[in-house]
């Protein structure tokens, strides 16, 4: 993941408190050229700058859980491994399902794969493919995607009214409560937060 990637999204309208998320954005010191990927440690070079979204058209994404299905014909599922080989390089996954999209960090666990034929030798490989993951945002899943998958770019507002360095924000750690945007019924019976801290 990188640093430009997942912050909270500016708007026309400016952000929920009313306060200008663009404003002393000159104040932050830009360089003029992008950062080497060979020289310069968490940075990837441009072809590797892959945000894939699994998307579900039924099912649940929640703070309570995921639980969806898709059926996929061969070119999808290519397309799909494709993309998920990608979030496994910018550690960045997005999942959609019918209400709600989710954003997590993410690294390579482990890989299952069952198989019991029948006496005809036929029968269906399950393959799991287990991530190491962590839930960084979530939003409505008619909203603009944030960041790069919604076409714009953005800095968090803590950035520009913080003491921390730009160079400590990264892979959505300003984010307290990922389950802000979430509303309460869909976060548990009594609405408490459903978790996530500033270490990234």
């Amino acid at each position: 993941m990188t640093d430009d990637e997942g912050a909270e999204p500016t708007s026309d309208d400016g952000d929920r408190d009313g306060t200008d998320e663009t404003a002393g954005s000159n104040d932050l010191d830009v360089p003029e050229t992008p950062p080497d990927p060979k020289s310069t440690d968490h940075v990837l070079p441009t072809d590797q700058l892959v945000y894939p979204t699994l998307a579900f058209d039924s099912g649940t994404v929640s703070p309570e859980g995921f639980d969806c299905r898709r059926e996929l014909d061969a070119d999808a599922m290519a397309d799909w491994l494709e993309g998920l080989a990608g979030a496994l390089i910018s550690h960045d996954l997005a999942v959609e399902g019918a209400d709600n999209r989710a954003y997590l960090g993410i690294a390579p666990s482990a890989v299952d794969l069952t198989f019991d034929p029948d006496d005809d030798h036929r029968g269906t490989i399950e393959l799991t493919v287990s991530l190491d993951a962590k839930v960084m945002r979530y939003e409505d899943a008619d909203a603009r995607p944030t960041g790069a998958r919604g076409g714009r770019g953005f800095v968090p507002i803590e950035m520009l009214t913080g003491d921390r360095p730009p160079e400590s924000f990264r892979c959505y750690n300003w984010i307290e409560d990922p389950a802000a945007g979430v509303p309460a019924r869909e976060r548990g019976t009594d609405g408490d937060r459903a978790g996530g801290d500033e270490t990234g």
